[in-house]
């Protein structure tokens, strides 16, 4: 019963540390789990933002398209406007030099403003020149911009894949830890479902043996109750064993006491 009683207090200690490393590993797993949404959550996060960056690019890309085409349509229209007033066509490449100098400004509220619409357009023809100039430097200016947003959006694009590629290697690194962890708590579970087995087993064992004690105590205990009685029984038995014996021997001798 002492060795019973041994095992089973060693088991129960390899018990108890053994409930205590899985309460530590299901806290272990429960921090991953809050790690494994986490990283989850910053992918969604940077996955949204991406998709809004890329649909302003698109939409910025599509209105500068759009002016461009609108801008081109202004220089069909003004061509054919100045060729109707048989404004030379020439004119239209050559850029519009800056005067050297810029007449001061007046203004007479007297008189009256004059003016130069008679049936056709007969305004200064030289201004053109400026006004085609000027919105093709617009285009060039728009299509640097695209340019520009291509190689941003492009950039913008490589930088979340890069780090895209960091949070999935993270993520794997996670899923993996809390996979080994889960893979240690069902060891554990097993170990403390021997342990308990074991346990109840050498209680079993240990039920018996009481028993066992009970029975053996109840036996002891009549022998130690009546051992007195008996070992005087026996001394008298031995004794009169004896006499018994002297007095067959007597006869034997035939020196047989009369009696």
């Amino acid at each position: 019963m002492s060795d019973i009683d041994a095992q089973i207090e060693q088991v129960d200690g390899n018990i108890k540390r053994l409930e205590a490393s899985e309460n530590q590993l299901r806290m272990d797993i429960k921090a991953v789990e809050f790690e494994i949404e986490a990283t989850k959550e910053d992918m969604g996060k940077q996955k949204r933002i991406r998709n809004r960056e890329n649909a302003e690019f698109k939409q910025a890309l599509k209105d500068d398209e759009s002016a461009i085409q609108l801008l081109k349509h202004a220089i069909t229209v003004l061509g054919k406007f100045y060729k109707k007033n048989k404004i030379s066509m020439a004119l239209l490449s050559r850029k519009e030099e800056p005067p050297e100098s810029v007449p001061m400004y007046t203004y007479d509220p007297n008189k009256a403003p004059e003016t130069s619409w008679s049936g056709s357009y007969k305004g200064k023809r030289s201004e053109h020149t400026g006004i085609f100039h000027i919105i093709s430097m617009i285009i060039e200016d728009v299509q640097h911009e695209m340019t520009s947003l291509r190689k941003e959006e492009a950039e913008a694009q490589r930088v979340y894949e890069e780090s895209m590629d960091s949070c999935r290697e993270v993520l794997e690194s996670q899923i993996a830890t809390k996979t080994a962890q889960e893979e240690e708590l069902a060891e554990l579970a097993g170990r403390k479902f021997e342990g308990e087995k074991f346990k109840a087993e050498q209680e079993k064992e240990m039920a018996s043996q009481q028993k066992l004690k009970g029975s053996l105590h109840t036996d002891c205990l009549w022998v130690k109750t009546h051992f007195k009685g008996r070992w005087e029984a026996r001394k008298n038995e031995i004794n009169g064993l004896v006499e018994a014996k002297g007095y067959l021997a007597g006869v034997e001798d035939g020196n047989e006491i009369a009696p």
